[in-house]
């Protein structure tokens, strides 16, 4: 019968036998040796040997000092395959857990890492799965697919290497200052504060505030004053 493995949570092979889990001890000339994943927290010094072959059978094997985890060794499965689901479907991160959870024996479910865990471990496990794109070198390699024609994000910690500034306009409405939009400014010249400018006059014709307040970039308050 072919041994059954299970990864542990740093990823490394943990063999599975009558419900206990064996980690890889060390490699014999003709056998590999396993030993209890319990061998510290019972002292359980049982090992085991396995053949070297590609499936793999049990060759010797001793008594453990502690009773087995059955459940313990099925929860870890389960995570498992829900790695899997994250990888091969696109369903979202709530409906891979309800699909999940209504498989999964009662006793079973006792032994899972909470909700919030699961989800992060499958984002966790897509998100290292996704290949992010290359970084470009110059403001010509940027894409920007047809889907992405409006970017919104958070306060910026710095600006992206290929941009000269982000430049920030600002609403106030109901005593709250709300961030409208953000621009990615290659220069800081006054003909790219004037092409900004357009830029949103054609976007939205009837935009006419009847004050603005800027900080001390001068290239921008020469553009004003040119108006």
């Amino acid at each position: 019968m072919p041994l059954k493995f299970v990864k542990s949570q740093k990823g490394k092979q943990l063999l599975i036998n009558n419900g206990y889990l064996h980690l890889y001890y060390k490699k014999g000339s003709d056998k590999f040796i396993w030993r209890c994943v319990d061998y510290q927290k019972y002292k359980c010094s049982s090992c085991f040997t396995s053949t070297m072959d590609e499936t793999g059978t049990i060759m010797k094997e001793s008594v453990h000092y502690h009773a087995p985890d059955i459940s313990n060794v099925q929860a870890k499965i389960v995570i498992e395959k829900l790695k899997e689901n994250a990888l091969i479907t696109e369903l979202s991160t709530r409906n891979i857990i309800s699909r999940t959870m209504s498989t999964t024996e009662v006793g079973v479910v006792g032994q899972l890492p909470s909700i919030t865990s699961m989800s992060r471990t499958i984002q966790r496990v897509r998100t290292k799965n996704e290949k992010p794109p290359e970084n470009p070198l110059t403001i010509h390699d940027l894409v920007l697919p047809d889907e992405c024609k409006n970017i919104h994000d958070g306060t910026f910690r710095a600006v992206p290497k290929l941009f000269s500034q982000l430049y920030t306009i600002h609403g106030y409405k109901n005593r709250t200052t709300i961030p409208l939009i953000y621009v990615l400014m290659t220069n800081r010249t006054t003909n790219s504060y004037n092409e900004m400018l357009q830029m949103l006059k054609h976007n939205n014709p009837n935009l006419n505030p009847y004050s603005i307040i800027i900080d001390f970039e001068k290239a921008f308050e020469n553009f004003r004053k040119q108006r």
